[in-house]
């Protein structure tokens, strides 16, 4: 960790009551040394508290021009560590591993579905690939042939507590389709598809935002 990054680790951990009586006496130093300081901490505390949307929408607008423009190094930069920061303050490291955490029941038998589609060849269902990034929120089914069978298919999708997101019912001679995730209003995190028919159950998994992934 570089100096930058503990120091915000630092600031986050003084907003959030986290910290100790050398650790706010450290952070009351830098306050009153270094403005740059000063000011990441005041906009820390304005994003914790959620008390004033104008600073939320002034830095919405902000980083919305900075991605507009020809920046130099060091303003693109200094908008890479604003988004970083803005999205470390919305979601802490331990919300951001309960959301990626994996559900070992379906991870298994996503396994097996991966491991069955390189050799299977009456395998009809060709997409989409198992634990693949969804960055449009679209997952895209598709089938090599229509299915024999009068029943329709169910896909449901479900985050990583197996609870419901979505569900949607599709004739059996559609070979290609889509759920869009943006529907659902999807959070980042670890999610399982079911691709249902008959008695015949199909589990896989995607992302969404897989880069707030904690390592």
């Amino acid at each position: 960790m570089d100096e930058q990054q503990r120091i915000t680790s630092l600031l986050e951990r003084f907003v959030k009551g986290y910290i100790t009586l050398a650790e706010k006496e450290e952070v009351n130093q830098l306050v009153a040394s270094n403005a740059a300081i000063a000011e990441q901490l005041q906009t820390l505390q304005v994003l914790r508290k959620g008390m004033i949307e104008e600073e939320l929408q002034s830095s919405r607008l902000f980083l919305q021009s900075l991605e507009k423009q020809s920046l130099k190094e060091k303003v693109g930069e200094k908008a890479k560590q604003l988004k970083q920061l803005k999205q470390q303050i919305q979601y802490s490291i331990e919300e951001l591993k309960k959301m990626f955490a994996p559900f070992p029941a379906y991870d298994q038998y996503a396994l097996q579905f991966a491991q069955r589609a390189a050799s299977d060849v009456n395998l009809v269902l060709k997409a989409p690939e198992n634990d693949m990034n969804c960055e449009s929120l679209q997952l895209e089914f598709s089938l090599s042939k229509p299915l024999e069978t009068e029943e329709e298919i169910e896909i449901v999708i479900e985050d990583n507590q197996s609870r419901e997101k979505i569900a949607q019912e599709f004739e059996p001679t559609t070979q290609q389709f889509k759920i869009n995730l943006s529907q659902a209003n999807l959070s980042p995190g670890r999610y399982y598809w079911k691709f249902m028919v008959e008695d015949a159950v199909v589990i896989g998994s995607f992302f969404i935002q897989k880069d707030l992934m904690p390592a």
